[in-house]
C-alpha cells in the first residue's frame, strides 16, 4: 500500500509509539538483528553501539553516537564524509524510519548543523555509500538527497519531488516529528515525508543511479566551523524502523 495524505501511516505511527526500549541499557545483545527497532538512546556510547546492530565505515564515514537520551555526530567534516550509521535486519524494499528531533537554538552557526534519515542505505565495497537521505538543516532548510559514491562532494545528488500541505515547514522547533517511508512502485523508489503526522514531501527516483534496497538509519553533518559542544544542539531524541 502507498501512504496518502488522505490515509497516513497511523498504523506505523502508532507501533512506533508503542515501542519502548526494552534491555538496551543492560547490554543485552539478541543473536540476530531483529526486524522492527526502536530506541530513545538511554545510553552513553561514543560511538554508538545499543543491540550490536549499528554498523558504521569508520575508514571512510564517522559514526554517530549517544548521551542524555540524543542521537548525534562524533566530528565534524573535511570532505563531506558524515557520520552515519545504518541498522542491519531490515533489507525490505518497503521500509519506514520515525524520528523525534531535539532543537536547541543557543548555537552558532546555525546553518552548519545537519540532522538526517536514512532509507535504504548501504556501505559497499571501499568507501562507496548508497542511500536515499532527508536532509533537515538547522538554519531552516530541507533537501531530499540520493546518495552514490565515496566521501566528497561528489556523492549526493538532489531529488526534485512533490510537495504536499505546504510542504516541510524549516521552521523546526524541539520534539518535532519526522517519519519517512521508502518502496518500491513500478521498479522505481518512491518516497514519502510526515513532519507531524502530515505529509509533506514526496518523490519517485527513476534515474539510472537510483537505489532499490538497503536499509533504514540516520546520519549527522557538521561544518569545520561547529564547536563539538554544539553537535547535540540539532539531532534526533528518538528512532523507530521497521517495514510496512
Amino acid at each position: 500500500m502507498r501512504f496518502s495524505a488522505a490515509r497516513p501511516a497511523h498504523a506505523v505511527r502508532s507501533y512506533v509509539r508503542s515501542k519502548r526500549p526494552k534491555g538496551r541499557s543492560h547490554g543485552k545483545t539478541p543473536a540476530v538483528a531483529p526486524s522492527s527497532y526502536s530506541t530513545e538512546f538511554d545510553l552513553t556510547q561514543n560511538p554508538m553501539v545499543e543491540d550490536g546492530f549499528w554498523h558504521f565505515a569508520p575508514s571512510y564515514w564517522q559514526a554517530m553516537r549517544t548521551s542524555g537520551g540524543l542521537c548525534y555526530g562524533v566530528g565534524a567534516t573535511s570532505d563531506y564524509e558524515d557520520c552515519v550509521a545504518i541498522r542491519s535486519g531490515i533489507n525490505s524494499t518497503r521500509q519506514f524510519v520515525r524520528v523525534v528531533l531535539r532543537k536547541d537554538g543557543t548555537y552558532t552557526p546555525a546553518g552548519t548543523h545537519e540532522a538526517q534519515i536514512v532509507l535504504f542505505g548501504g556501505f559497499a565495497a571501499g568507501p562507496i555509500i548508497t542511500a536515499y537521505e532527508f536532509l533537515f538543516s538547522a538554519g531552516g532548510t530541507f533537501q531530499c538527497m540520493r546518495w552514490r559514491g565515496g566521501p566528497g562532494s561528489g556523492f549526493f545528488s538532489s531529488i526534485t519531488g512533490t510537495d504536499h500541505n505546504g510542504g516541510i515547514s524549516t521552521s523546526y522547533v524541539d520534539d518535532m516529528e519526522f517519519y519517512a517511508t521508502a518502496q518500491i512502485v513500478s521498479g522505481n523508489p518512491y518516497l514519502e515525508l510526515y513532519q507531524d503526522d502530515v505529509l509533506k514531501f514526496s518523490a519517485t527516483d527513476s534515474h539510472a543511479d537510483k537505489v532499490t534496497s538497503g536499509q533504514p538509519g540516520m546520519a549527522a553533518f557538521y561544518r569545520p566551523e561547529v564547536n563539538a559542544a554544539d553537535f547535540p544542539k540539532f539531532c534526533w531524541k528518538s528512532f523507530a524502523c521497521g517495514t510496512f
